[in-house]
């Protein structure tokens, strides 16, 4: 038996059990509405509980480091805290305890967890391109070159390789610095009037 029924948008009524074939037109016995069903898998299997671990036997058997009465099943990967079945966190078969795994997320440690990064090629490509425009300043390919440096071996994008925009982009500032403190120096010697 199913553990969910699923139910016609219009009317609520229970559908029949799951066709054979996913996306087969079907019909509601209530309203005769015709609806095209695509379900996932896991809204037919029965839920199941969460585990709540079990009690250590023996007196010189591993226990949780929060839960003293319960079994310890793993250790976390960061602090190395024996965890029951209750507080393992699995993330892409690392075992973590809640307070590691809060850390992570909050520090961006976690790779697993990571939502975005910083593009920095991007930004130092925008400052290099901005720079074309004030050619004369040489502080902003500076400020482009030094950002280079500082964030060479930050983790790169997770979608582009961009460590070779950024030597390219680098290569571009430190031309731009070159020829705008060579223009100043001449200016201020006197050679270009």
């Amino acid at each position: 038996m199913p553990a969910r029924q699923v139910e016609c948008p219009k009317c609520r009524t229970a559908l029949p059990d799951q066709p054979a074939a996913a996306g087969l037109l079907t019909e509601c016995p209530s309203c005769s509405l015709t609806l095209r069903l695509h379900t996932f898998p896991a809204l037919f299997r029965t839920p199941e509980m969460g585990g709540r671990g079990t009690a250590a036997i023996t007196a010189g058997e591993a226990t949780c480091f929060h839960h003293e009465q319960k079994r310890a099943v793993a250790t976390c990967e960061e602090c190395g805290k024996f965890l029951c079945q209750l507080c393992d966190v699995t993330v892409e078969e690392a075992h973590f305890c809640p307070q590691c795994l809060q850390l992570g997320v909050t520090r961006g440690s976690l790779r697993q967890l990571e939502r975005g990064r910083a593009r920095h090629d991007q930004v130092m490509l925008g400052i290099v391109l901005l720079s074309f425009l004030f050619w004369a300043v040489p502080l902003l390919p500076l400020a482009a070159l030094i950002l280079g440096l500082l964030k060479w071996k930050a983790p790169v994008s997770m979608v582009h390789r961009t460590h070779l925009r950024m030597g390219i982009t680098m290569s571009l500032a430190l031309v731009q610095f070159l020829g705008g403190t060579a223009f100043w120096i001449a200016v201020w010697m006197g050679g270009i009037r």
